[in-house]
């Protein structure tokens, strides 16, 4: 801190009165010098008087000479105690003003160490400043590109919807010129399962038999190693309760009627099967991904799986391996979640002991590699057979829905039948995934992507199921 004025005043009075003092000591310490003398010849008067050696004439006028000097010795002594008082009390003056001078110049220290800091601050604002506005300007870069490929992005989904209505169309008329064939192949020489097969040529679907699942052997193999495990038709209760820990708003637990069985695979959708249906391997050159036959596919969109399910039916109505009226398609959530508990009302098909979840998934980083991994891979199934409904990949469900601080659908509620959402711009997914956590994994968390999106954790598991009215 800085002297204040009132110090620096009392400072320099305090030297004007000491150099005062000491003039006026030194005067009349001169003048006690005279008296002392002075004082020496009254005593010495004083002995000759009392000796008897002065005369009655002289003797009196020594006496009071001497009273004389010794009243006046005495008020120099009186003026000389006080001098020194006043010394005194100046040594201590000066004492303080020593410290308020050194004080004064640590204060300049540390106001000069201020004002270094000072600037230095002043240099980092500005260099803040400088970054500031250069993000400024970044951002506004940004928001222009990132219009720009907004406006870029719906003219894709426009052409996308557009190819999908032409692809529909395309496969509608290749489906009716098979039925048309198969109808006459049938008319010219039945069988006894000619009626039923011109039926499902016909496309009645609606009077379709439910796969029965009192056998647990009994079990469907498509092409490609692909194999699908029933499911029975019935009511069930999916969602979590409110004290299930992770639990999301979005999780309402409730329960649904399924009123067909149907079937689901058994792992989720290898890369040698995509590759035989598809021809193509979109997780090939990407980023936490590895190629191999048995590894799950990633990079997959929900276009991309809507796509390998009809190229399969198709493959598999054209081998006569199809039920009739059924058709592979993308599990709804309430199926996939239904087959993901296998009875298990807990946060996994096991159990609630999220410990025990490296038994049955691979999740939370995945410390055997950064990228989806071998189905079964020496995981146990669940109770009802199938792998992976914990982790690996994110499984893309047939259900349309929103996403506000969670999933929203139309069809999650209370006493649904078959409830499949039909409204909003994403799809939802379940399951978790090979880099997420627990919480992610659990059977009744939900997400949703958009339709297009090829995200590393997304691949799928093929339903195969009677979607007629629905």
């Amino acid at each position: 801190m800085a002297k204040s004025n009132g110090e620096a005043q009392r400072a320099e009075q305090a030297r004007m009165a000491w150099e005062g003092l000491e003039r006026g000591v030194a005067t009349r310490l001169r003048g006690l010098d005279g008296f002392r003398v002075a004082e020496r010849r009254a005593e010495e008067a004083k002995r000759l008087w009392t000796a008897g050696q002065f005369t009655d004439a002289s003797g009196p006028g020594a006496i009071t000479e001497f009273s004389q000097a010794r009243a006046q010795l005495d008020a120099f002594l009186t003026i000389e105690e006080t001098a020194e008082e006043r010394r005194h009390r100046l040594t201590l003056d000066a004492g303080l003003v020593e410290e308020l001078e050194l004080r004064n110049a640590g204060l300049q220290t540390e106001l000069a160490s201020a004002r270094e800091r000072l600037e230095a601050l002043q240099g980092v604002i500005a260099r803040l400043e400088t970054e500031r506005d250069r993000l400024a300007h970044e951002r506004d870069r940004l928001t222009e590109g990132l219009a720009k490929t907004t406006s870029e992005r719906d003219g894709l989904q426009r052409q996308l919807e557009a190819a999908r209505a032409e692809w529909e169309r395309r496969l509608a008329t290749e489906h009716a010129e098979a039925a048309k064939q198969r109808i006459e192949e049938l008319e010219q020489a039945p069988t006894a399962g000619a009626v039923s097969a011109l039926a499902a040529a016909d496309g009645v679907r609606e009077q379709a038999p439910a796969p029965t699942v009192a056998s647990p052997g009994q079990r469907l193999e498509a092409s490609h190693g692909i194999v699908m495990l029933p499911v029975a038709a019935g009511t069930y209760t999916i969602g979590s309760p409110n004290n299930e820990p992770g639990r999301d708003g979005d999780e309402l637990q409730h329960r649904v009627s399924i009123t067909r069985g149907y079937w689901l695979a058994e792992t989720e959708v290898t890369q040698a099967q995509w590759r035989a249906v598809m021809k193509t391997a979109p997780w090939s050159g990407q980023d936490y991904a590895k190629d191999g036959a048995s590894l799950a596919a990633s990079y997959l969109s929900w276009t991309d799986a809507v796509e390998f399910c009809a190229k399969l039916t198709a493959a598999e109505r054209a081998a006569g391996r199809l039920p009739e009226g059924y058709a592979y398609c993308l599990p709804t959530e309430a199926e996939w979640e239904v087959a993901c508990r296998a009875g298990s009302a807990a946060a996994y098909c096991f159990g609630g002991d999220a410990g025990r979840l490296g038994e049955y998934a691979v999740f939370g980083g995945a410390r055997e590699g950064q990228h989806a991994h071998a189905v079964k891979g020496g995981r146990k199934a669940n109770g009802w057979g199938f792998y992976d409904m914990h982790g690996n990949v994110w499984e893309l469900c047939a259900d349309v829905a929103n996403w506000s601080n969670g999933v929203v659908s139309d069809a999650w509620s209370d006493g649904a039948e078959d409830p499949l959402g039909k409204s909003g711009s994403r799809r939802v997914c379940r399951g978790g995934g090979w880099g997420l956590s627990t919480l992610f994994c659990r059977s009744a968390n939900r997400d949703a992507s958009e339709p297009g999106n090829r995200g590393i954790f997304l691949g799928f598991r093929p339903a195969l199921a009677a979607r007629s009215g629905r």
